[in-house]
């Protein structure tokens, strides 16, 4: 028997005594609802989680709710796995995070249909994070899934050492484009020779190191870029699906990255680099980075200030192109016993803060203190001489993966209060895609998919990171894309986007 099992039967023995006149206790016979979700970095203790299990159960019961919740905190680096496993066999499960991939999990009957209960026990989330976001998890008007709500929309920001920066001239208020941003990078370099201009963001999803100049040119005051798995992707208000690498965005950026690449401005064997923008600042190996963040410029600047002993401006590019398909969802797994009791738990995550913060911060006093009421939500910090790393209970790194982050408490040194209000205020204003809602389903050119990948992988950092001429290596890219298959991807592509268009517009 685990330890949070022989806890509970410890626990529920004393009462029993304590009660022995009384033939049945009510908590015993409501329904436990369990809630699966990953948890980042730090594992909460088991004797934390049966403590805020306890908590959350006796506000349930003060509230007149019917049901008692599982909390089951998973280790983000293995929860897609054991959620997988536990589906598979006949571990029951109530609330779920498909971290697989949604449409994976739907084709897989993973998950059930939530339209029974998108009216009643969800119908608070709903109007919350709103119907648009309910679509990309809709096949054949059943609808099996609610985003995390949350600020989603990044701010593209060139963050550069601020002694060299003003050395150099420059305004940190001007507006950058590209050409501009060219001009300042060489500005700079012309102040510190010996430091490169700017170092490259690692890579992530296996496409290598780059500069974020596919975003940054992207954005939403660029080509208004949607991509789609694959290498498909659409510009501006247009629906039509194109080579992403054919494009004329993707021409730019590896032009600009070839420029710089001849001037100089980049650390040598950038492609392979391991260290981060802001290590490398810190370590006198580069003066600036680009960097996509959900917060206000203040708090990027307070968070990076005297990182390596410089202080940083965070210079705005452009927002990204808000598109759903990229928000993290929750859903009710197929072999869930009590599923209208678990779409009443879904449905707290998104309105009820007492519940939220117990799952994500634990019991207040032994897990966290707070330390500010004063903004729109409470700032909280770890109790005197403990942290994040040593208090019994804390899902904190889950704060944007579970329910309404708007409602959430706030780590005191790490998301600002006042940063809530201004993320909420870019999802509502966000320059949304014109395929907002739409979620590509790559089952029927899985083979393409996987090739076209390793294509990318073979060329993308090379090429986005200055190393590789583009007249002499753009060519044999695109080449080996279409023997890879992209043109069967795009025009698989086209097809589900004409589908769900004709859908809206038959709704």
């Amino acid at each position: 028997m685990n330890l949070k099992k022989s806890l509970a039967l410890v626990l529920s023995t004393a009462v029993l005594g304590s009660l022995a006149a009384v033939p049945a206790l009510a908590e015993e016979e409501k329904p436990l609802v369990k809630i699966s979700y990953p948890v980042l970095v730090v594992v909460p203790t088991e004797e934390g989680t049966v403590k805020v299990e306890e908590a959350i159960n006796e506000y349930l019961d003060s509230i007149g709710e019917t049901f008692h919740v599982d909390l089951d905190p998973i280790d983000g680096n293995n929860y897609a796995n054991t959620i997988d496993m536990s589906l598979l066999g006949s571990t029951p499960m109530d609330i779920i995070c498909p971290f697989s991939g949604l449409q994976a999990a739907i084709n897989g009957k993973k998950i059930i249909p939530l339209n029974d209960y998108l009216d009643n026990e969800l119908a608070e989330a709903v109007e919350i994070v709103g119907e648009d976001y309910l679509k990309p998890g809709t096949v054949d008007g059943k609808s099996y899934a609610i985003p995390c709500y949350k600020g989603q929309v990044l701010i593209y920001y060139w963050n550069v050492r601020k002694d060299l920066f003003d050395a150099a001239g420059l305004d940190p208020n001007a507006e950058y484009d590209i050409e501009a941003l060219t001009e300042a990078l060489k500005k700079l370099q012309e102040v510190e020779p010996d430091i490169p201009a700017i170092a490259p963001r690692l890579g992530v999803g296996g496409t290598g190191n780059n500069f974020m100049l596919d975003q940054v040119l992207g954005g939403a005051n660029g080509y208004q870029m949607t991509t789609l798995t694959g290498g498909g992707a659409a510009f501006g208000d247009s629906t039509t699906i194109e080579n992403l690498y054919e494009s004329e965005l993707f021409e730019k950026v590896v032009r600009t990255a070839w420029e710089w690449s001849e001037a100089e401005l980049m650390p040598y064997d950038c492609s392979i680099e391991t260290e981060d923008g802001p290590s490398l600042v810190g370590a006198d190996r580069a003066q600036s980075y680009i960097i996509g963040y959900g917060y206000a410029r203040d708090t990027v600047e307070a968070q990076t200030a005297n990182s390596g002993g410089y202080e940083i401006y965070a210079i705005p590019l452009t927002e990204q192109v808000f598109n759903s398909s990229s928000f993290i969802y929750w859903c009710i797994a197929h072999n869930s016993e009590h599923p209208a009791e678990a779409a009443r738990l879904l449905n707290m995550l998104y309105t009820d803060e007492t519940l939220l913060n117990y799952v994500i911060f634990g019991v207040e006093g032994d897990d966290y203190v707070i330390e500010d009421e004063s903004g729109i939500v409470r700032a909280i910090n770890w109790p005197e001489g403990q942290s994040m790393e040593t208090v019994p209970y804390t899902a904190a790194l889950s704060c944007g993966i579970l329910g309404n982050q708007f409602i959430m408490n706030a780590m005191k040194g790490s998301t600002n209060v006042s940063d809530v209000s201004f993320m909420k205020e870019k999802m509502e204003n966000a320059v949304k895609s014109p395929l907002f809602g739409f979620s590509f389903d790559t089952t029927n050119v899985a083979n393409e998919v996987s090739a076209v990948t390793n294509v990318v992988n073979q060329y993308y950092a090379g090429l986005c990171c200055g190393e590789l001429d583009p007249d002499e290596y753009l060519p044999k890219f695109r080449e080996d894309l279409k023997a890879a298959g992209i043109e069967s991807i795009i025009e698989e592509a086209q097809g589900q986007v004409d589908t769900w268009l004709a859908e809206q517009e038959a709704e």
